[in-house]
This record gives structure tokens, C-alpha cells and sequence, in this order.
């Protein structure tokens, strides 16, 4: 099972490795099904003018909300991974996996930063997912929130609703 702890410099180094790659990297996400033919060509990373947006609210131990817009997408057949907010690491970012089997929220780096995996604990509402984009929302019941200087520091929901365009 594959973790979604992630943080920004490893999430910097494996993204460009895998935009490098002179063939893309298999996923390890099911299927939704077959993309139109157009789509094998426009799988993979895309950096904007890819447009999209990321609303999320948090409530619980943390009480915040913000909009933050798409740094990166990866299509691939049946997922996306979808990177919100700053792609550097020095500000709020939150990575969204999107499958219809295996997804998962990572977000650090402003007043959002998770602990754990949240796989088993999301539930993802899946509008759109095709050659073109995603779109759909998120819940995420039992997340523990922390704080780099003090750690862990309780637990609370995340919800939102995203879309991402290329």
C-alpha cells in the first residue's frame, strides 16, 4: 500500500523525474475504463495554462477555508493526480490522488498540513475524469492535522471540491 505522506522537496524530485521519463511511469491506480484514442497522447504532467481550482474547508481541531489554483496535473487512464497551491514547497499545497479505488489527500507547507495516510478515510465523488480533466469533490472525515514546531495536534474533517482543466 502506498503512502501519501508526502513532503514538498520529495514531491519536487519525483515530479520532475517522472516528467523526464522518457516513457511514463505505469500507474498503480485501477482503471475507470478506456480514454478516447486522442487522450493517449496528452496523458501525463501538465503545468498551467492548465487551469483549475481547489476549494476546501477544515473544521475540528483547525478551522480554516481557502481556494487555491492548480500548479500540476497528471492524467493518466482512470486517475489524476492533482497538485493545488504552490509547487515549490514554500507556501500552502495540497495533492490530490483521484481513482475510483485508491485516493488520497497530502497537504502541507501553510496553516493545512496533514499527518497519516488518508486513503482509507476519504471518500471522493468523481463529476468528471477524462482526456480533458477532472472535476468532483471530497471528503475527508478523520484527518490529524499538525503543526511543524509542535506536531500532531488533533483531528477534523476536510472537504472541498476541485476541477482542473488542460
Amino acid at each position: 500500500m502506498r503512502r501519501l505522506r508526502l513532503t514538498a522537496p520529495l514531491l519536487a524530485i519525483a515530479l520532475c523525474a517522472a516528467a523526464c521519463a522518457q516513457e511514463p511511469a505505469p500507474t498503480l491506480l485501477p482503471s475507470l475504463g478506456s480514454m478516447p484514442a486522442a487522450a493517449s497522447s496528452s496523458t501525463g504532467f501538465a503545468t498551467p495554462p492548465s487551469t483549475g481550482t481547489l476549494h476546501y474547508t477544515v473544521s475540528g481541531a483547525l478551522t480554516i477555508s481557502d481556494d487555491l489554483p492548480l500548479a500540476m496535473i497528471e492524467l493518466e487512464p482512470g486517475s489524476a493526480r492533482l497538485l493545488y497551491g504552490s509547487d515549490t514547497g514554500d507556501a500552502q499545497y495540497v495533492q490530490l490522488d483521484v481513482s475510483a479505488g485508491l485516493s488520497g489527500m497530502v497537504a502541507a507547507g501553510g496553516a493545512l498540513q496533514v499527518s497519516g495516510s488518508t486513503q482509507d478515510t476519504c471518500t471522493f465523488t468523481i463529476a468528471r475524469l477524462d482526456a480533458t480533466g477532472v472535476s468532483g469533490s471530497f471528503d475527508c472525515p478523520d484527518v490529524t492535522f499538525r503543526d511543524p514546531s509542535r506536531g500532531d495536534i488533533g483531528k477534523g474533517r476536510v472537504k472541498g471540491t476541485f476541477e482542473a482543466k488542460v
